[in-house]
């Protein structure tokens, strides 16, 4: 796969519709978020590459939390994994997208409607979950680990990746500063400046590094691996890495809370 990946045209064109209906053409980052969407499959499969073994995925059984529309889960199934897409939302770029863009795709994926914090599985199958971009979206978000714990089985793997909360822009409006903001007023900024529509929700709760990982290590999972063990080998990720450990060495704080994705992999052990 890789970059050789295309969307069908059927598939934008849903995408365009539907975010054209949530937030309108004229949007400022109507662009962007189409833009993002044909790269989506892409991009995922840039991230599992770098943090998973082709060895793990072959034959895995994963589930992809809060998969929205499918990219992920395709990427995953590209890699010969069995996949189960779980969202909380059917319309939207939510499953029904997803399953077109298996469709579209002519690959296999089952997708199904539930809540993360109540997943409908039973205990200790799943060999990876994959939870990316999502843990800021909900709601008393410690309930989804204690769930994913739960259905991962011993020595099972998972991924988190949600957005850092002292990163100076903030990810869903593009809006400088507003993740420092309390969320009610972060929720007046954005609309303020036209980044969502007046009667939109805003589900957006950033978290930070450390109590993220806190969480993690109270439900029972041992950390192996975080943000600056992903970054890409290439001259760009080596400078990055270089400049964020220069500033905080002094500091004495983890060279993590400075990149703009909080980023875990994490293992169940034999708790």
């Amino acid at each position: 796969m890789g970059k050789e990946f295309v969307e069908s045209n059927k598939f934008m064109d849903e995408i365009k519709n539907c975010i054209e209906k949530l937030h309108g053409k004229n949007n400022r980052c109507y662009d962007f978020w189409i833009q993002s969407h044909r790269n989506a499959v892409r991009h995922k499969f840039e991230i599992i590459r770098t943090v998973f073994s082709k060895e793990l995925l072959s034959e895995a059984l994963v589930l992809d939390i809060g998969c929205g529309t499918g990219a992920a889960s395709l990427a995953f199934r590209m890699q010969g994994s069995r996949v189960i897409g779980l969202d909380y939302s059917m319309d939207g770029l939510g499953l029904r997208l997803a399953k077109l863009r298996a469709v579209e795709q002519h690959v296999d994926i089952n997708f199904v409607q539930g809540d993360a914090r109540r997943l409908p599985f039973s205990n200790s199958i799943f060999d990876v979950c994959f939870c990316d971009q999502v843990l800021e979206h909900i709601k008393n978000y410690e309930l989804c680990i204690k769930e994913i714990y739960r259905v991962l089985k011993i020595g099972g793997v998972a991924y988190f990746s949600t957005p850092n909360g002292i990163w100076p822009r903030e990810p869903h409006s593009g809006l400088l500063f507003a993740s420092w903001l309390p969320n009610k007023a972060c929720e007046w900024y954005v609309k303020f400046r036209k980044r969502r529509k007046k009667n939109d929700i805003w589900d957006v709760r950033l978290l930070t590094y450390h109590s993220l990982a806190s969480n993690l290590r109270k439900v029972g999972f041992e950390i192996k691996g975080t943000s600056k063990d992903f970054l890409s080998h290439g001259n760009r990720g080596i400078v990055v890495r270089r400049l964020a450990e220069t500033v905080t060495s002094k500091m004495r704080v983890s060279v993590d809370i400075l990149f703009p994705n909080i980023k875990f992999l994490v293992r169940k052990g034999n708790k």
